[in-house]
């Protein structure tokens, strides 16, 4: 399923929805959106799930109850009032989240994944893990964080996360200004 998006219009307080469904690998490539929701829920891949945008402005991104063969790929910029969820989905191999934000919200929850890695600078912003799984069944790092946080916080908690790497959880963050981590 390709959705070639960016080369067309940009969206505007439209919806894409993708539901019930199995599909090899999923493509959806939006262009700067104000207003827009991409919703996949109880969908199935073989191969990856890649979601790619330009500016969003108060954007709805989520992908619930499904079954991500390989990676899921998250990037684009997000701005004011938009929101990302991964909730109770497994991922085969990784969650890759690249993306700058601004008053934003990116919550990775109840879910699983080989690895995971985010990156991209945060201000004001929420980066929450919650619940989940990460494996780090080989040897690379199972979950790496190399945004730059300004007055953003980064919250793990209630984790399973095991690597065979050196590291289990490699930060190589910027702290700034009024940000915290916090692992409970």
């Amino acid at each position: 399923l390709y959705i070639p998006h960016a080369t067309t219009a940009a969206m505007s307080g439209e919806s894409i929805i993708v539901t019930n469904s199995a599909i090899q690998q999923i493509n959806i490539a939006m262009g700067s959106s104000t207003n827009a929701t991409i919703i996949f829920d109880k969908v199935i891949t073989t191969n990856n799930l890649i979601i790619s945008w330009g500016t969003t402005l108060r954007n709805c991104i989520t992908v619930t109850n499904s079954t991500i063969g390989s990676n899921l790929q998250l990037s684009g910029t997000l701005n004011r009032a938009s929101t990302i969820v991964v909730d109770m989905t497994s991922i085969g191999s990784s969650l890759d989240y690249s993306s700058a934000a601004t008053e934003s919200t990116v919550m990775f929850a109840n879910s699983s994944a080989e690895y995971a890695t985010f990156a991209g600078a945060l201000t004001n912003t929420s980066l929450l893990i919650y619940q989940s799984t990460v494996t780090g069944t080989i040897s690379d790092d199972a979950l790496t964080v190399s945004s730059a946080f300004v007055s953003s916080l980064f919250h793990v908690d209630g984790c399973d996360i095991s690597s065979k790497a050196p590291h289990v959880i490699l930060m190589k963050a910027h702290l700034m200004a009024g940000s915290v981590h916090r692992f409970t």
